[in-house]
């Protein structure tokens, strides 16, 4: 009889697995060549690394469950486990809201050039850990012994890490489109006299760049927040474990497939990585 448990099993590893690559994959040129080290590119390798130690993090979590399953009996392992998961969920959705903070500070507020240098990107990176780390508190200290966990524990999993940044990615991002469009909107004021202008408004010039990052950043919210929020709301509302192992593991592969098309999508749109990239393997097979 066919292990229909273990057929998802495998799927899910391969599938984080291969998202972990692609993610490692678009990680290295950027971090490695100077001419890659934009803010843009910047705020990209801050994703796709949080892509890269989230779908990393599943192929752990998947083997050790359904190949190792008495390593959750051991409390150290267990407390281990539970942490570095809230870490792993939270990397992409705080990813994307740092994202959608710097790229709105920088338009909404383009008069101060603070919001475009490195110190401020490096602030909104350090301070994304610090919040992370945070919010981890009240979910990593009530684990107990043989991992039970408070029944609120993985409620306040799917609010504070899934559906608050999820929100507050989509509030700055319209924020920004508001603010673009009513800007174009703008009628300089005219001197009835002479006709001539007598003020101009300056109004934020976003490139073709711009625009495709912002619309890009809706597309990848959407697909992850509907992506995750299925899985772990079943998690928040299933604490007896009622529901069968199965819609589990359908949950767990629609997860792994949203987040793979984000990642795909986000690879095709940056073009100068993507190109990069292409030519490096089409070197590297044609000298094999």
């Amino acid at each position: 009889m066919v292990d229909v448990e273990l057929i998802f099993a495998i799927v899910k590893i391969i599938l984080s697995g291969i998202s972990a690559l692609i993610a490692l994959l678009y990680c290295i040129p950027i971090i490695f060549l100077r001419r890659f080290h934009d803010t843009f590119n910047l705020l990209v390798l801050n994703l796709c690394s949080g892509v890269f130690f989230a779908t990393g993090y599943y192929v752990g979590y998947f083997t050790v469950y359904h190949f190792y399953l008495y390593f959750f009996w051991t409390q150290p392992f267990c407390n281990f486990l539970y942490c570095i998961l809230f870490i792993a969920v939270s990397e992409i959705p705080f990813g994307l809201v740092t994202l959608s903070l710097i790229r709105y500070c920088t338009i909404v507020h383009h008069t101060k050039g603070f919001f475009k240098t490195k110190i401020f990107l490096a602030l909104c990176l350090v301070s994304q850990r610090i919040i992370e780390c945070l919010l981890l508190l009240p979910f990593a200290l009530p684990i107990g012994a043989y991992c039970s966990i408070p029944k609120w524990s993985f409620g306040y999993l799917l609010v504070s890490i899934i559906l608050l940044p999820g929100l507050i990615t989509l509030l700055l991002n319209l924020a920004i489109f508001k603010y673009v469009h009513s800007s174009s909107r703008r009628i300089q004021p005219i001197n009835n006299t002479n006709q001539i202008p007598v003020a101009s408004i300056q109004v934020p010039k976003l490139t073709r760049r711009d625009m495709n990052l912002l619309r890009q950043t809706i597309i990848i919210w959407g697909i992850v927040f509907i992506g995750c929020v299925p899985s772990f709301a079943l998690i928040a509302i299933d604490y007896q474990g009622n529901v069968p192992r199965l819609v589990y593991s359908l949950l767990e592969i629609w997860d792994n497939l949203t987040v793979f098309a984000a990642l795909i999508n986000l690879f095709l749109y940056n073009s100068e990585v993507r190109i990069y990239i292409k030519n490096k393997l089409i070197g590297i097979f044609d000298f094999i």
